[in-house]
């Protein structure tokens, strides 16, 4: 989340907040379910708060919410600021919602403007203290969910299951659960030969020049990968964190690979510093890269149940060609 804010400058905002909603013609005291008046009590990661049992004005506050509010059926009033090349085409009308600042960055002013009936937040465990000023803020606008996790690969999933009943969305969610399940099983079934006999390896950039990562289970993607039964190579294998960096002069430790996927933009093309690395005349003399295996991975940001169930069809589409 955002960095902590000053007491003076939260103050300001919590009244420029409560100014905002009545520039609206909102009434703060009904503003929780406008609909209905009904709400229900709900755990949160920072305390028990009362929702709106059919939220109407969600605003997702930072980068996962809104892509899980719209497996849901629910299309927020307010998005953060996404970059365009790495929002799924099934998502591209998010670009067009109401923008409330930077991921991890929500302007608790540009909030209030929008009179939502729920604000809901998504971080992780080792970023509670920083989240707790910014609650403060936006829980005296509208009633704020925040819900935490503690590794990409459990992010998606952990979150999207919890909010599903805060949102009175439970068989939605129930649904899209079923959904993956059945699609990984059939997959597994269908590839068990192909997923038996290969090693795979999942790189991206790494934080610094001259660095790339190894992506493990913990992962976003990794997650799925594993779901799916995939084997990962020795370097990755039993690993449950997010990755590991390696220096260029490291990428021997992908010699035992017979796949390698990487990721890239929904235009198709990997980002400047992905590219780096597959540059690297090392990595051109991988084992994998020369029997052309490897391949690229659009879905590899995994944020909701239907972007990882399209990350299986990517990982369907590698399997069918090493039959």
């Amino acid at each position: 989340m955002g960095p902590r804010l000053e007491l003076t400058r939260r103050g300001f905002l919590l009244s420029a907040a409560a100014v905002g909603l009545t520039a609206c013609g909102v009434d703060t005291d009904t503003a929780a379910d406008p609909a209905s008046g009904q709400t229900h009590r709900v755990a949160t990661d920072l305390g028990e708060v009362d929702v709106p049992q059919h939220p109407q004005r969600v605003v997702a506050a930072d980068f996962y919410p809104a892509f899980i509010l719209a497996d849901l059926g629910i299309t927020p009033v307010g998005v953060c600021e996404y970059t365009e090349e790495l929002v799924p085409p099934d998502y591209r009308s998010l670009l067009d919602v109401h923008t409330i600042g930077p991921n991890g960055q929500p302007n608790v002013q540009e909030i209030a403007t929008l009179a939502p009936d729920l604000v809901v937040s998504m971080g992780y465990v080792s970023g509670r203290s920083k989240m707790q000023p910014v609650y403060d803020q936006m829980k005296a606008v509208a009633p704020t969910v925040v819900l935490l996790s503690s590794s990409q690969a459990k992010f998606w999933r952990e979150c999207a299951d919890r909010l599903a009943p805060i949102v009175g969305r439970d068989a939605e969610g129930q649904r899209l659960r079923e959904d993956y399940a059945a699609r990984t099983a059939e997959l597994r079934q269908r590839h068990a030969a192909a997923l038996a006999s290969t090693r795979w390896a999942y790189v991206s950039q790494g934080n610094n020049t001259g660095t790339w990562t190894l992506n493990f289970a913990g992962s976003a993607l990794g997650g799925v990968l594993a779901d799916a039964g995939v084997q990962f190579g020795s370097a990755a294998a039993g690993q449950t964190a997010n990755g590991q960096q390696y220096s260029y002069e490291q990428l021997n430790v992908l010699n035992d690979c017979d796949v390698i996927v990487y990721p890239v933009t929904y235009t198709g093309q990997p980002r400047q510093p992905v590219q780096d690395v597959l540059n690297q005349s090392t990595f051109q003399e991988l084992p994998a890269v020369r029997a052309g295996r490897l391949h690229p991975i659009p879905n590899y940001g995994v944020a909701s149940y239907r972007i990882a169930t399209a990350a299986l069809g990517d990982i369907d589409k590698i399997l069918q060609g090493l039959a």
